[in-house]
């Protein structure tokens, strides 16, 4: 029974989000909104999160299907649960963080995409193909005004196989060339490395919009040695940045420290940041 209901759902998030309301005239943008953080500006506020169910030549979605539509079920589950963590670190700092990411409850958050060739890969990722379609089929300022968000991020989720040996990635706004706008994007493979991706790398991918980088290797753009990397991980074991393995799927079994959340921007200061001379946070360097 809860298949069939899942299945009844998808159709009908097909026969409404297949042939999205065209864009409005724009009294007041994203860039106007977003300025020089992007879509995804800070965590505090109200940010929608757009799903993009992504075909390509290779990998498919095909809600017909039994196991797709148990797949499309866990994404559901498993972003919800990203989600709910990522708002719950921010209280913890006092910032009103509200993530509206749920597809089932506001239609106007759902897609389904087919891209040209092959999307899934481990090099040369068509960036421009994902800004190219977010800017001329999604209509983000009327979906923006609609939630009342301050901020948008865009998940492309791709129905790949477990065995996937790409990890999902994420392009932040100055990760991306300034001439293609402001959108920032998560590609997001369902099966990762021999299982099915966790809540876990949801919320990590998440955050790396809002400014965080991958804290488990050296890192120069950051100033990221390798023996502070080292005196992190021992200190930090368990961090959402860290690199550390999970295969729970009911939580994100994951820990938040102050470095990650100064470079979320839910706090000024970290003193690892003057003790390491690392890198100031986008927030720093480009304002709040």
């Amino acid at each position: 029974m809860k298949r069939f209901c899942l299945y009844c759902l998808v159709l009908t998030l097909l026969l409404t989000g297949l042939c999205p309301a065209a864009a409005s005239a724009k009294e007041i943008t994203m860039f106007t909104k977003c300025g020089t953080h992007g879509t995804a500006k800070r965590l505090n506020g109200k940010t929608a999160i757009v799903s993009v169910f992504a075909s390509d030549s290779k990998v498919k979605w095909n809600f017909s299907k039994e196991k797709d539509i148990v797949r499309f079920g866990h994404t559901h589950e498993y972003l919800g649960v990203a989600a709910q963590w990522i708002m719950d670190q921010a209280a913890q700092y006092g910032v009103r963080c509200e993530l509206v990411w749920d597809w089932m409850k506001y239609n106007t958050l759902f897609r389904t995409h087919t891209f040209s060739g092959s999307m899934v890969t481990q090099t040369g990722v068509n960036w421009s193909a994902y800004i190219d379609y977010i800017d001329k089929q999604i209509p983000t300022d009327d979906v923006m005004r609609e939630l009342d968000a301050e901020n948008i991020l865009y998940i492309f989720f791709y129905n790949s196989p477990q065995s996937n040996p790409v990890g999902s990635y994420a392009y932040p706004y100055h990760e991306l060339p300034s001439n293609v706008g402001g959108y920032e994007f998560v590609c997001m493979f369902t099966g990762e490395f021999n299982q099915e991706t966790t809540p876990g790398t949801y919320a990590h991918e998440i955050l790396h919009l809002f400014g965080v980088p991958d804290i488990y290797a050296k890192n120069d753009a950051y100033n990221m040695s390798d023996a502070f990397i080292k005196a992190y991980k021992k200190k930090y074991p368990r961090d959402i940045m860290a690199g550390a393995s999970t295969n729970k799927y009911d939580h994100v079994q994951f820990t938040f420290s102050p470095l990650v959340a100064y470079y979320a921007g839910l706090t000024r200061s970290c003193d690892l940041v003057s003790q390491w001379n690392l890198r100031k946070s986008d927030y720093e360097l480009y304002g709040y």
